[in-house]
């Protein structure tokens, strides 16, 4: 039976990482990327994916905004619940027939995005009956840190994110792992079934905010060469490669909290 070629949208977070970073520039160059400003509506990545997810800024779905603690908070939630249908853009998505996978950073996506708010949020996902979300699909890379030749099937939605790239043999692991699960990812072919993937790369992120300064170089070369794994000229496929806020974030918000960077490449047309 002849597989058809379906329409990827790629929606991939680089977190926090500035556009001035060694490199990025003549990577969206290479790729072709477009470049364009970004105008985020906060300084934090929640801010930014709620607004991203359902078209509205964050004070119209909590009365004063969102702030880095709103995820303790009952009201941040409201948006998500089965009664405010519509206003997700993963309701929508799988109204038009998506599959919607979220890879890797699952503990937050799970919480911050679906609602999924116990001590197990990803136990709480699978045994949800109302199958609400049943057209999400989790996947996350688990390598042997004693063996980086992963399986490109080797891959568990794990709760775990990667946080400890300091330690250079777990770190390795992560990227082979990463770079069979691209390649896998992009040679996937089906019926004309769409899918949208969300990712979030938190190298640079976790360095800066850990002040482990020393280690910002590598972050950013590993990154780069992360965004180098892809295939930028796939067929159907639309690229959108961002990243969520300012990395010198204050107590008062001001111009470089929330103006950030876009790359943008459509293979749709």
């Amino acid at each position: 039976r002849v597989q058809h070629l379906r329409m990827k949208i790629y929606c991939l977070l680089l977190d926090a990482l500035p556009w001035n970073t060694s490199g990025l520039p003549e990577a969206a160059q290479k790729h072709k990327l477009e470049h364009l400003h970004h105008v985020t509506t906060g300084m934090f990545t929640t801010t930014t994916l709620l607004s991203m997810f359902s078209g509205r800024l964050p004070s119209d779905l909590v009365p004063g905004g969102v702030g880095y603690l709103s995820h303790n908070e009952d009201r941040y939630y409201d948006w998500i619940k089965p009664e405010a249908k519509g206003g997700h853009l993963f309701d929508v998505l799988g109204d038009a027939g998506f599959e919607v996978r979220l890879h890797h950073h699952l503990d937050y996506q799970l919480r911050m995005l679906l609602g999924y708010r116990g001590d197990d949020p990803l136990r709480e996902f699978q045994n949800d009956p109302s199958a609400r979300w049943k057209h999400v699909t989790l996947t996350s890379p688990t390598p042997s840190l004693t063996d980086a030749h992963v399986s490109t099937t080797d891959f568990e939605p794990s709760l775990v994110p990667f946080s400890e790239y300091g330690d250079a043999l777990k770190r390795d692991a992560f990227y082979d792992s990463e770079k069979r699960y691209i390649e896998s990812l992009q040679r996937e072919t089906s019926d004309g079934k769409n899918l949208f993937f969300f990712t979030q790369q938190q190298d640079w992120h976790d360095c800066w905010y850990t002040r482990t300064k020393g280690a910002l170089h590598g972050a950013r070369e590993r990154t780069v060469a992360w965004l180098d794994l892809w295939d930028f000229s796939e067929p159907d496929a639309f690229f959108f490669v961002f990243s969520d806020h300012g990395y010198q974030v204050s107590s008062v918000v001001d111009p470089k909290d929330c103006l950030t960077w876009a790359l943008v490449r459509d293979n749709t047309r």
